[in-house]
């Protein structure tokens, strides 16, 4: 290899060296997955600091969980089944298990009637209505 070759060589890779620094330092920050997830029963900020500052960790309490959850017009199973009692539809919904009786309250919510009426048959059209018009109350 003669030395201008050499030389030219040596250039692209210093070259190239140069803009993958580049690149590393204008590359936007990856979003990192929480190492560590704890509940805790009192404040999130005293939760966070009994961990260094820098280390990546996730708190959660269940304050905030539920009002995410009742923000997402979740109903806890006890106010769902009074409200089914309420309506007049604890009878028909009596063979369905605890996760189907969500995704109907869920669905009733986001569905239209004739969604409803196809995915839930044994409920009439006026039942579906009928829950249909009380999850659209909660929020």
């Amino acid at each position: 290899m003669t030395f201008q070759k050499w030389l030219r060589a040596f250039y692209l890779c210093v070259t190239l060296m140069c803009w993958t620094a580049f690149a590393k330092d204008k590359a936007k920050p990856v979003e990192q997955k929480p190492t560590v997830t704890v509940w805790t029963a009192g404040s999130i900020d005293s939760a966070k600091a009994m961990f260094a500052p820098n280390t990546n960790v996730r708190v959660l309490s269940a304050a905030t969980e539920k009002q995410r959850e009742l923000k997402a017009g979740y109903l806890p199973p006890h106010e769902r089944d009074l409200l089914f009692r309420k309506i007049g539809i604890e009878t028909g919904v009596s063979g369905m298990d605890e996760f189907d009786k969500d995704v109907l309250m869920m669905s009733a919510r986001e569905y239209t009637l004739r969604e409803l009426v196809s995915d839930f048959p044994m409920l009439s059209e006026a039942q579906l209505k009928r829950l249909r018009d009380e999850m659209r109350k909660v929020k």
